[in-house]
């Protein structure tokens, strides 16, 4: 099923997309505002935008703020009206008189562009690598302020092992959620999730944000994880699986490790500097059975 948010005041045309045949599309309307929790559990695949009734710029201007809806195609229904007045703003556009003819099959080319040009992870719908780069290689050349969070999980080869792939993805789809709605919640505004892969995850945020977000990432899931194990595992606070060398252990329940860093005392001068001191960070916090976090508090002088 594919998910269409369309933004209009044009009752007409809220009542011509319910009653399109095509099969395999459901339609949720909308006019300016709209709540950014009811888009994520929705599940939106494209937006539609009526540029007759609604304002495309300032909405564009609301998307682009969050990590999230940066990221969906939007599609401009227009008549009469030049499209270089919002070219940059959205990916295609159609004749608003055309869309019984043209909007699926332009939503489906649309979404199928997006996810060649958007390294989207299959499971989690998030960002991967070389957005990640992209996105700290632009925050770098903007100079603009951000901390920057590597978090994975702590026993989880052991946990997929033992559940099977299906619960191990299961958790993988539950941090990701955890960590998108926290960052959503405290620190929006020109934000960033992204996932690595496997149980890897990067998160972008204002940098005097960073205590809060850490510290409720990390009891958000210490909290919600317990609901992944089986009554007894939780009671003895452990599974019991075979190593490597095929000897019996008893492994703890899967915790949450995050490791820092900020350009707000120290320069960096390309992405892989901050992605080597945040893999330090994260080693760092590791060394702790528990669930932590460690911030990268050292200074360094800017470079020349």
């Amino acid at each position: 099923m594919i998910n269409i948010l369309v933004f209009t005041k044009d009752e007409s045309l809220k009542n011509q997309l319910e009653s399109l045949p095509e099969g395999g599309f459901s339609f949720y309307f909308s006019e300016e505002s709209f709540s950014i929790k009811e888009i994520i559990n929705k599940n939106i695949n494209v937006v539609v935008l009526d540029s007759e009734t609604i304002s495309i710029v300032e909405i564009s201007k609301k998307f682009k703020k969050n990590f999230i809806l940066r990221f969906l195609p939007k599609v401009a229904l227009m008549r009469d009206i030049k499209i270089g007045d919002f070219i940059e703003e959205v990916d295609d556009y159609i004749e608003k008189s055309e869309v019984g003819k043209e909007l699926f099959s332009r939503i489906k080319i649309n979404l199928q562009r997006s996810e060649k040009k958007i390294d989207l992870h299959p499971l989690t719908k998030l960002p991967g690598n070389n957005s990640i780069l992209k996105e700290i290689e632009e925050r770098l050349k903007k100079k603009e302020l951000f901390s920057i969070g590597y978090a994975d999980l702590d026993n989880f080869k052991e946990y997929n092992d033992y559940y099977g792939f299906s619960w191990g993805d299961k958790v993988v789809q539950f941090t990701a959620n955890l960590i998108s709605e926290v960052v959503i919640e405290v620190s929006l505004e020109d934000s960033f999730v992204a996932h690595i892969g496997g149980d890897d995850f990067i998160f972008i945020i204002s940098p005097y944000k960073t205590d809060e977000v850490c510290r409720k990432i990390i009891n958000k899931f210490d909290e919600g994880i317990r609901r992944f194990y089986k009554e007894e595992d939780i009671k003895k606070g452990y599974i019991i699986v075979k190593n490597r060398e095929g000897k019996v252990t008893s492994i703890p329940i899967m915790s949450i490790s995050i490791g820092v860093t900020s350009n707000q005392s120290r320069s960096f001068r390309y992405p892989g500097e901050v992605i080597q001191v945040l893999v330090e960070m994260n080693k760092y916090a590791k060394k702790n059975p528990q669930s932590n976090y460690v911030v990268d508090r050292r200074k360094a002088p800017s470079s020349s």
